[in-house]
């Protein structure tokens, strides 16, 4: 393990062990007791606990064992979460994130180590074809999870046409841990629309765009690179799209000459070597945005995209064929957002990956 992880599981427990309440610690393999949190999730008859989701952040690879009622463990970067109005306010040691339950967009601010990476609510939207969530009147916010180590809200809502017609309902769960410039976003839209056996859809997409300087470029890795195959980090002023189709076995941009490499490789080679990983980053000379979807290439077909200071995810890229979604179906995807400085970077894919 390199670094700093985030870990969270269901761990059972015998009758009369763990009380609701009971402050609660993990011993690494290390002998270091790190500060947990747990949610009770079924009890026993007697009241105490049978099943509890621990949240803790792990130093160290190997076995970690919970300690119940620990005497003292250190303190360490909290999360808070606060409801003032119709707003929903995270803060963190790295990020302060404010939701709306009203208003055009889900996110009124995104703040990372004392940058607002969100200027106007309408630079995050969730959008299927014409329909966008920047079109809802309200949407409802509740707390998922909430400890020193963790919070999540799942916010509910739809994507509506100008016209006041829903596309398909969505729900959106936005989670921050303590100590990590980065955001995590669990998406699920649900067709639910009476008297539509089947929709046809054309795009899916979570559509952004940051405080960043003027002169922007995209950060992704080529995974194989001149004649030895090394890889090399990719550094573009121009627009990038990084897709996960049904031709391809890999993540890939969408044209070769994305990739700035000048090689001249011999054709046993098979170029041009296209292949990248599953996250795409934009950043000016002093902070990056990164994108990242899990089983991005796994629930193909997707497709990120960027151009000056916007980072797209298509769930459901434009360039596919469309989507024919029978009623009572959904689909969720975990995406992550992290915000670095400039020096970050120099550290992908270990350090970046990390943190994504």
């Amino acid at each position: 393990m390199t670094g700093p992880r985030r870990w969270a599981g269901v761990l059972p427990f015998t009758q009369g062990t763990m009380r609701q309440g009971l402050p609660l610690a993990v011993l690494s393999p290390g002998g270091e007791l790190r500060p947990a949190a747990g949610r009770p999730l079924a009890l026993w008859p007697d009241g105490s606990v049978r099943w509890c989701l621990v949240s803790f952040g792990a130093r160290e690879a190997g076995r970690h064992e919970v300690v119940l009622d620990p005497a003292a463990v250190a303190e360490g970067p909290g999360v808070a979460l606060r409801q003032e109005g119709d707003r929903w306010i995270v803060e963190s040691d790295r990020l302060r994130i404010v939701l709306n339950e009203t208003g055009p967009g889900i996110f009124s601010e995104v703040t990372s180590d004392g940058h607002a990476y969100l200027e106007h609510p309408e630079d995050l939207s969730l959008r299927v074809d014409e329909a966008s969530s920047l079109h809802e009147t309200r949407r409802a916010v509740r707390v998922i999870e909430q400890s020193p180590l963790r919070v999540r809200l799942r916010v509910e809502g739809g994507h509506y046409r100008a016209t006041g017609e829903r596309c398909l309902a969505y729900r959106l769960d936005v989670e921050v841990w303590a100590g990590w410039p980065a955001l995590r976003l669990d998406y699920q839209y649900f067709h639910i629309e009476p008297g539509q056996p089947t929709l046809e859809i054309r795009r899916i997409a979570c559509e952004t765009a940051w405080k960043l300087g003027p002169d922007t470029q995209r950060h992704f890795l080529q995974r194989n690179h001149g004649l030895f195959y090394e890889p090399r980090h990719v550094f573009n002023p121009a627009p990038v799209a990084i897709a996960a189709d049904f031709p391809s076995g890999e993540a890939h941009v969408e044209d070769p000459a994305m990739l700035l490499d000048d090689v001249d490789y011999p054709f046993y080679l098979k170029p041009p070597l296209v292949g990248t990983h599953d996250w795409l980053g934009v950043g000016d000379s002093e902070r990056a945005v990164y994108l990242q979807m899990q089983d991005f290439l796994t629930a193909k077909p997707n497709r990120m995209t960027s151009a000056e200071n916007r980072l797209a995810l298509e769930m459901w890229p434009a360039t596919a064929e469309p989507l024919a979604l029978p009623q009572g179906r959904s689909r969720r995807q975990t995406i992550t957002l992290a915000f670095l400085t400039q020096e970050a970077p120099d550290q992908a894919p270990k350090g970046l990956a990390a943190t994504l």
